[in-house]
């Protein structure tokens, strides 16, 4: 766009002298772009030993503009020293530097010329874009803008303001100003109508900002006046990929690929990507690998089937290949985006923190960097989570329950961890008690796959006129994580038996010993257990055996469904709380839960089961076990949901009664 201004521009300045002595041919050459047919035309008076200084300088433009600009610098540099502070062989001096991309020189020289002519309007101009091309865009907005003044709504300029303004707007969203982004963006597209480049910025800016029906607009008038342009497809695809409708990305990327321009390379890598990326998502891996090896067998593609290889590995969480790849990364940027990327997965946030450090040393305008740090950003918080419960059962127990849980910065090694609970029972007007717990402690974490807790407090009550309750509590839990989808820990605790009022006066507490372990294969089907030993206050002891085995179905929403079984025996029989010998409790049970779903705001979760249970030489009984979720999330950071359960399985409750609650719980990151 410059260079043919410029041709205009400097050119037009000597078509009287070049029409005088026949050059025309070779004037017109040059503003219709036949840079080479340019080139030939001036070379012949070149080879004349012509001296003339007009055709010496639009033989060095066409030189330049045909693909060598260090010989056209070397030209108008000679010129120079014949024709000392000449300003229009200074201005295509300058313009040489912008074609060899020396773009701090060029913006020096523009500096210059700018200064020694305030009216040139080639210079203004020239000094806009050489001030974008090293990303000063603030200073560029307002050179651009001086040179409008002085040629008021000029095409050229008019094309290099959107261009240099489209930078400012990736600019300010790349320092996390997308709102000042966005506003720019749509004052650019109210500027120039139905543009396609403003358009499309817009709307990836707006997918980033979650304004998906503000996308769909976009997208609807590009498809309009761009049916054919498979930019616009790719961002269509874009759209269902981060509304998690694969089905539709797919197909949107499909379109893509189809109307791409052949002679696009770039353009065409990045839509293979995008569609093998969405074939990932899918999980459609046998087309996948085919598509890569397919990839990899062609030179000019290996390093995008490298990339799509890491995607594919990924997908499936293998480390080991993974690694292997890692290691045979040269290209350091790349490198650094793949151990992130794999660090995030794993559950290190530590690690990915190192990661985009050393990444934003290497290209402090990485966009790559300014994504992953979002993603980052969303792993640190404070966390605070509450819960009200109301709780009948038919045991005439009545309860109200309200409890607090405070987590510090888990960004720090060293967390501060605060519980409180309140639970008031009721069984007649005439027999109530509350109980309190307050649970303070600290987490450390040796790495980011290793953890010890430990928190001590008090529990105390108020029981139907007796001295009041008091006893030390404690919780202490060590944690190993292999994975976000495997890891295990054992954990100590003391607590009441505070079901009701019953339990609350005769002053029942237990110690209680765990092991907890959970594993989610790349299958989709997964293990949890759950295994505790206690020795309670009078002398009683129990155990305690949990096992689910489940297998996902959809991950988003959740779709679940899986068997649970339950083992519970107690040494001796006491007639105050449910204490088997032996109890056995089997049960198939589905859900169904939107909760985590990144773009679902309404969320629900929902669970049924049937099973049936044997306690000690009775007869099999059935049990039913139902909860229903339903609230509002916000944002990432927060929820608030209301919930109903049902549960008539004897161990649904201490007490060995069948149980119905109510309640209201959120979660709060900050």
């Amino acid at each position: 766009m410059l260079s043919r201004l410029s041709i205009i521009i400097v050119c037009t300045l000597l078509q009287v002298q070049l029409w005088s002595q026949d050059y025309t041919e070779g004037f017109e050459y040059l503003e219709q772009g036949k840079f080479d047919q340019a080139e030939s035309f001036f070379q012949k008076f070149i080879d004349q030993d012509s001296k003339d200084k007009s055709v010496n300088l639009c033989y060095g433009r066409a030189v330049g503009l045909n693909g060598n600009p260090q010989k056209a610098e070397s030209i108008f540099l000679e010129m120079l020293d014949q024709y000392k502070g000449d300003y229009e062989l200074k201005l295509n001096y300058a313009e040489s530097l912008m074609w060899q991309k020396k773009y701090e020189q060029a913006e020096k020289s523009y500096r210059k010329l700018v200064r020694e002519d305030k009216q040139s309007f080639a210079a203004s101009l020239g000094y806009a874009n050489a001030l974008s091309s090293v990303r000063k865009y603030e200073e560029a907005a307002l050179q651009v803008k001086e040179a409008l003044d002085l040629k008021p709504n000029n095409a050229n300029a008019m094309v290099s303001r959107k261009y240099i303004l489209l930078g400012r707007a990736e600019q300010l969203k790349l320092s996390h100003r997308e709102q000042e982004a966005n506003s720019l963006l749509k004052q650019l597209a109210m500027e120039y109508s139905n543009d396609k480049d403003i358009l499309i910025a817009l709307s990836y800016l707006q997918l980033d900002l979650q304004d998906y029906k503000a996308v769909s607009s976009n997208i609807d008038s590009l498809q309009k006046y761009y049916p054919q342009d498979a930019k616009v497809y790719q961002l269509a695809s874009n759209r269902y990929m981060r509304l998690l409708k694969h089905n539709h990305a797919l197909e949107s990327s499909q379109e893509a690929l189809d109307h791409h321009d052949q002679n696009d390379s770039a353009l065409g890598n990045a839509l293979i990507e995008q569609y093998v990326n969405t074939l990932i998502a899918k999980k459609d891996y046998k087309v996948v690998d085919i598509l890569i090896d397919s990839l990899s067998q062609h030179d000019n593609s290996k390093q995008l089937s490298q990339k799509l290889r890491v995607n594919r590995l990924l997908a499936v969480s293998d480390y080991t290949g993974l690694n292997s790849i890692i290691n045979s990364i040269t290209e350091g940027e790349y490198r650094q985006e793949t151990k992130a990327r794999m660090s995030l997965q794993k559950g290190n946030p530590w690690q990915v923190d190192r990661h985009l450090d050393s990444l934003y040393r290497l290209n402090p305008q990485s966009v790559f960097h300014y994504y992953f740090e979002k993603e980052l950003q969303k792993s640190w918080y404070n966390q605070l989570k509450f819960d009200f419960l109301h709780l009948e059962d038919n045991g005439d127990n009545v309860v109200n329950q309200f409890s607090l849980d405070y987590e510090s910065l888990n960004h720090n090694r060293w967390q501060f961890i605060l519980a409180y609970r309140l639970r008031a029972s009721e069984q007649s007007e005439l027999l109530s008690a509350n109980m309190q717990n307050i649970l303070a402690g600290l987490r450390y974490r040796f790495s980011w796959d290793f953890s010890a807790e430990a928190s001590i407090g008090y529990a105390f009550a108020n029981r139907n006129d007796k001295a009041q309750l008091s006893e030390i509590i404690y919780k202490l839990k060590v944690k190993k994580k292999f994975s976000e989808r495997h890891h295990i820990s054992v954990s100590g605790l003391r607590n009441y038996y505070d079901y009701n009022v019953s339990l609350i006066d005769n002053e029942v507490f237990e110690d209680r010993f765990g092991l907890e372990y959970f594993r989610k294969f790349i299958n989709q089907f997964g293990i949890y257990t759950n295994a505790a030993f206690s020795i309670l206050s009078d002398e009683n002891t129990s155990s305690n055996i949990f096992l689910s085995l489940f297998r996902d179905f959809s991950e988003l929403p959740l779709i679940q469904s899986g068997v649970n079984v339950q083992w519970l025996s107690y040494a001796d029989a006491q007639p105050l709380y449910f204490s088997p010998s032996s109890y056995t409790g089997v049960e198939v049970f589905a859900k169904f839960d939107n909760r985590f779903h990144p773009v679902k705001r309404w969320i629900y979760s929902i669970t049924g089961a049937i099973g049936i249970q044997t306690i000690e030489d009775q007869s099999s009984q059935s049990t039913q076990r139902y909860e229903l979720e339903f609230g509002y999330k916000p944002n990432y950071r927060s929820w608030a949901m209301i919930y109903y359960r049902f549960n008539n399985a004897s161990s649904a409750t201490i007490a060995g009664f069948q149980a119905r609650s109510i309640g209201l719980k959120g979660d709060l990151r900050f």
